[in-house]
């Protein structure tokens, strides 16, 4: 089948599919002039504007899966929607979901559409192609590229590293996450591509349950991760992780958000893979002038020990509050969070370790400098 779909391609099916009343009876395709509106694209699907058949008064986003050769499993793919509808049905700040499809669509050798039907035929043939669809509020995302690569963020108070607009992000995408975890719900891909907003209503949204996992216990094994957001331990293939995992994702949003969309020891939204996953590590201060308060909650999220993070929403949101109605988190000298020092501890003497065993000749020098840097790295998070 063909895994080189052109956007005119792909407009010529939908098109066609949607003159059938598919994939949804009350929901069709936003057309102008015979061309479809797309509203954004990524790795494995195209998000499209759709409308009610009845009224073009209600605008609504209709997610596309299939022609990127990336098609969910289908009874995962009922599931993690129905996850997310459920959700978002009592939940203002996950992305609302009205409905979804799956068709089998058999197309001639010029891409007509001959048949097309909601069960898998009994012979799929090298012309027939599965594509799912999500209808769901439209809303938009909190980042974007440019043609030219560039990245926009929206509102515009995010890309200025405005420590209440970061917090209001924070906190109401921490009552998703909040949400789903007390319905024993992983979402497993936080990060920002998959948050968006509300101007109209000012509201912070968290949408894209696609690789979302309700479980039996609270944990899960790894299915997808996106570098730089996934926790170290999902990062392992035969590790087995729970909500501690979202709440690094969540916890490495803020601070990309917080460091002008920089990633840890990183100078651009890329990873550094070879720093940032290093058994021990802690997140560097912020470029943007923040909180020591908030630097130290980002922080907590984000220590490479799960057991060192915060153990759930509740925990962290209550500290976001304090934050968000300025209360002080009271973080003294002798008051430190303890999981930062611990971390900085196993770190400093991970680093005397390898000194040691890289140069036992000059054991005692070598002895007196990790002293001082052990002491460099317990100011380092007091100052």
């Amino acid at each position: 089948m063909n895994n080189l779909w052109t956007s005119e391609d792909i407009s010529k099916i939908l098109i066609q599919l949607d003159a059938l009343n598919l994939p949804f009876s009350k929901y069709a395709l936003y057309q102008n002039d015979g061309k479809l509106k797309l509203l954004g694209r990524g790795g494995s699907a195209e998000v499209y504007e759709a409308q009610t058949r009845s009224s073009q008064k209600q605008n609504f986003a209709m997610k596309v899966i299939g022609f990127r050769s990336q098609n969910i499993d289908s009874d995962f793919f009922n599931e993690s929607v129905q996850v997310q509808k459920d959700i978002g049905d009592y939940q203002d700040y996950v992305v609302k979901i009205y409905d979804h499809a799956e068709i089998w669509v058999m197309l001639d050798d010029r891409d007509n559409v001959v048949s097309a039907v909601k069960e898998k035929p009994e012979t799929v043939s090298r012309t027939t192609i599965k594509l799912q669809f999500v209808l769901m509020e439209k809303i938009a995302p909190v980042i974007t590229r440019t043609k030219g690569g560039n990245i926009r963020m929206n509102p515009d108070s995010l890309a200025h590293g405005d420590e209440q607009e970061i917090l209001k992000l924070a906190y109401d995408i921490g009552l998703a996450l909040k949400r789903a975890h007390n319905k024993n719900v992983l979402h497993r891909d936080v990060k920002l591509e998959n948050v968006f907003y509300s101007k109209k209503k000012k509201q912070y949204k968290l949408g894209d349950f696609g690789i979302a996992k309700k479980t039996e216990d609270g944990f899960a094994g790894t299915i997808a991760f996106t570098k730089g957001y996934a926790a170290p331990e999902v990062r392992a293939s035969d590790d087995r992780y729970d909500n501690t995992a979202d709440i690094y994702s969540f916890g490495m949003m803020l601070y990309v958000l917080a460091n002008n969309l920089k990633f840890p020891d990183s100078n651009t939204y890329n990873v550094n893979s070879s720093m940032q996953y290093e058994p021990g590590y802690i997140v560097p201060k912020l470029e943007f002038l923040v909180s020591d308060d908030l630097y130290y909650v980002i922080a907590k999220a984000c220590m490479y020990n799960p057991d060192q993070r915060y153990q759930s929403m509740e925990e962290m949101l209550l500290d976001i509050e304090k934050l968000m109605y300025d209360v002080s988190l009271g973080y003294k000298k002798e008051h430190k969070n303890s999981s930062l020092i611990v971390g900085a501890i196993m770190l400093a003497l991970g680093i005397v370790a390898w000194k040691l065993t890289m140069a036992p000749e000059i054991a005692g020098t070598t002895s007196t400098n990790n002293t001082l840097s052990v002491r460099l790295l317990w100011t380092n998070i007091y100052s």
